[in-house]
């Protein structure tokens, strides 16, 4: 039976509704702190109330939902055991409140599932990313010529974030800018050249921005990023044109940022090596042993945790650990799962590009690198941008065509 022209029209509207804000969403996430929403909270809630409404009504109006990938039911078995250790934790109103972000995070894994079914769309999505990682960048160097930095390195921020939860926002937005510069996206008009104006540009705005937060684990993960470019340069993947378009602004960039780089937090990075050798790492080691004395306590806390949300209320101080929170709240099983969430994004990136270390592949990889180096010191498994990383690991690889997946397609030099 045709279903009548006004109903067509009203599914292409909300799908088009549903895909604007989920862009306007993945957009706020970078800077959601620097902009507060009176009586709401951060930017990103307030667009995320809407983008969820809009989902729930195309579910009701589509017939049919997106199959689920490995990645998707491991990522919903770790939330089922996380909403499992609410039944023995140490603190149940920290961990009820836990429980409810990973079930929003996972709502917004979702959702992003459902959206980005095409190459462009995960494109697009990535590109609403970094454009957010540029407003981050703005407001860092606003805060720090404007003498909104602390006491005693000078290192930038915004919104009160932690500078280091900052600096790794940045920096998964590199290989991200990379990527989209070697892309072609199709864009209307000049949007697109534009686009990769911005891509390149951000590259030593980001780096110089991430100096200003004085962060040394978010300039340590720049190496993989900074690989990935010199892969894709020196490989032949990049066309002469945009070598010599490359490599004067590169030049620049390494010349201007450490020739007007803030001399105080250059500094506390220049002396990481020298600051790991005390093995104090900012007083983590401390909050660190006193996870592991706590996980270690009984046989039931290692194989089980003490609960999400437990490291805290045990030891007094986030863990700036990922990996090792989830170890301490959830137990052996807990982190297992963990890892299986990560294997499983591993697995279908190389799966879905012929296990070659070439276009989306190597980005998937390097993206997962800067990721995972930069939560080995922040505890990031409830913030929204690891999960918007791993939707948009787990979309770009499907999206691929299955005729076509070992398509490099930073490989190709775009022409018009």
């Amino acid at each position: 039976m045709t279903q009548p022209a006004s109903w067509a029209n009203f599914k292409s509207l909300d799908n088009t509704a549903v895909f604007t804000f989920a862009m306007l969403f993945v957009f706020s996430i970078p800077w959601e702190n620097a902009i507060p929403v009176p009586g709401i909270g951060t930017s990103s809630k307030a667009l995320g109330i809407p983008l969820l409404a809009l989902w729930l009504l195309q579910l009701a109006i589509r017939s049919n939902f997106r199959s689920l990938t490995t990645f998707h039911l491991i990522a919903g078995f770790f939330i089922f055991w996380c909403a499992c250790s609410l039944f023995w934790a140490v603190d149940p109103n920290t961990s009820l409140t836990q429980i409810q972000t990973f079930l929003q995070l996972y709502l917004l894994c979702l959702i992003l599932w459902t959206e980005l079914y095409s190459e462009q769309r995960c494109l697009a999505f990535c590109q609403a990313y970094v454009l957010g990682a540029v407003v981050v960048a703005i407001f860092i160097f606003i805060n720090y010529y404007e003498g909104n930095v602390t006491r005693w390195d000078r290192r930038a921020s915004i919104g009160g974030v932690d500078e280091n939860d900052i600096a790794l926002v940045i920096s998964t937005a590199l290989p991200i800018s990379w990527l989209l510069f070697n892309t072609r996206i199709n864009y209307a008009g000049k949007l697109q050249g534009l686009l990769r104006v911005i891509n390149l540009a951000f590259l030593p705005a980001a780096v110089t921005a991430i100096i200003m937060t004085g962060s040394r684990g978010g300039f340590v993960t720049l190496i993989p990023t900074a690989a990935y470019i010199i892969f894709t340069i020196f490989s032949g993947q990049i066309s002469l044109k945009k070598k010599l378009l490359i490599f004067p602004i590169v030049a620049g960039a390494i010349y201007t940022v450490f020739q007007y780089a803030p001399t105080q937090p250059l500094m506390r990075i220049i002396g990481t090596l020298e600051h790991l050798a005390t093995r104090n790492v900012s007083g983590r080691w401390d909050i660190w042993q006193a996870g592991l004395t706590a996980w270690n306590s009984s046989d039931f806390s290692i194989l089980f945790g003490l609960g999400v949300g437990g490291y805290s209320s045990s030891v007094g101080r986030a863990a700036h650990n990922t990996p090792l929170s989830v170890m301490v709240e959830t137990g052996a099983i807990g982190i297992a799962v963990f890892f299986l969430i990560l294997l499983s994004l591993l697995v279908a990136v190389l799966k879905r590009g012929r296990v070659r270390l070439t276009g989306y592949a190597l980005f998937s990889v390097t993206l997962l690198s800067v990721w995972f180096i930069g939560v080995l010191a922040l505890s990031w498994e409830y913030r929204k941008p690891t999960w918007v990383i791993w939707s948009i690991l787990i979309c770009l690889a499907y999206a691929i065509p299955s005729n076509n997946r070992a398509r490099a397609i930073s490989s190709r030099p775009s022409h018009r």
